[in-house]
């Protein structure tokens, strides 16, 4: 997005936090600022840890905040674009400028979603945590890999934006399965071993190899080539991964990370559509039965509509041309 609006002639400014300010940062004019960090154990959120890790950081919060205010004095946006970013959509709040919401968070409360009854409560507590992250945008562009009905005004329904790099990938499949699995999952050597197929895992404490399994650290291999070429995917349910699978014609397994109701909702939608499975725990039986309906998926992979980053590009340009007229 931000090489696109630079190529439309924009002068951008980018407030970002954590893992993205890493990226971004020796390729635009970017600021880190505060950002909520989750506590991983065993594939599950820890709340009593993630709540005292950011009380911890909390101060930080107010001073970013400060420092942003300083940032609309000096640069003076007529826009602003919010990826789930709730320092600078506040601000524009104070200072009346107008905010386009862009990300895939607020299918959970503008866009008609379904789930197992047992998530209610963790689907009631995101959609009150998305609200406060982002309220009250003066327009939603809310990315969806499955194009469902929008249900409130002011919101705009695209396909997922994605990197240019995979857009660039030329597909195969071989023999491997790709698994990217994030926070900790020590016995996962155990499950995968006595499977005869070569796995190639992303994400591992180390670089190393046992057996039929390839263990790569973060940053580490050729994870685009290897996601590129694989037979299958088995990760958890992020939205940016899932995408990017699915654009390249990979059967999913999705193992959501427990308590981010984002991911449940990413991993049932994924297997409604038919392009893969959701399981809760991931072991010998989830893998062997997954893998074993692999044509079955890539048959429904083949009717996957690949709509490139136009259509979503396109409707921030309308949005950013319709509110630049009333400045």
């Amino acid at each position: 997005i931000i090489r696109h609006l630079e190529q439309q002639g924009h002068k951008i400014k980018v407030v970002s936090s954590n893992h993205t300010y890493d990226l971004l940062r020796d390729k635009c004019d970017i600021q880190k600022v505060f950002g909520l960090r989750f506590a991983l154990k065993n594939n599950e959120v820890k709340y009593v840890q993630t709540f005292f890790r950011n009380l911890f950081h909390s101060p930080q919060g107010l001073k970013d905040i400060q420092g942003v205010l300083k940032i609309f004095g000096e640069f003076k946006p007529d826009i602003v674009l919010s990826d789930f970013e709730p320092i600078s959509a506040f601000v524009s709040h104070l200072k009346s400028v107008p905010l386009i919401s862009v990300d895939n968070q607020h299918r959970l409360t503008r866009v008609a979603v379904s789930y197992p009854r047992k998530y209610w409560s963790e689907a009631h507590l995101a959609e009150a945590v998305t609200t406060c992250m982002v309220p009250s945008a003066d327009a939603y562009v809310v990315l969806d890999f499955a194009q469902d009905e929008v249900t409130e005004e002011k919101t705009y329904l695209v396909p997922p934006i994605l990197r240019p790099a995979v857009l660039a990938s030329t597909t195969t499949t071989g023999e491997h399965v790709l698994i990217y699995i994030s926070g900790e999952f020590k016995r996962l050597p155990e499950v995968l071993k006595n499977l005869a197929i070569p796995f190639r895992v992303y994400g591992w404490d180390e670089n190393k190899s046992e057996g039929n399994i390839t263990f790569w650290r973060k940053g580490a291999g050729d994870f685009l080539g290897d996601l590129a070429s694989c037979r299958a995917v088995v990760a958890n349910a992020g939205f940016s991964l899932i995408s990017e699978a699915l654009h390249l014609g990979k059967p999913y397994l999705a193992m959501p990370i427990g308590g981010q109701f984002e991911q449940v909702l990413n991993a049932y939608r994924l297997e409604q559509l038919g392009y893969g499975e959701h399981c809760d725990i991931l072991n010998q039986e989830s893998i062997e039965h997954f893998l074993g309906n692999m044509e079955k998926y890539r048959q429904n992979l083949n009717q996957y509509e690949k709509f490139g980053n136009e259509r979503a590009l396109k409707k921030i340009d309308e949005r950013i041309s319709y509110f630049a007229k009333s400045i």
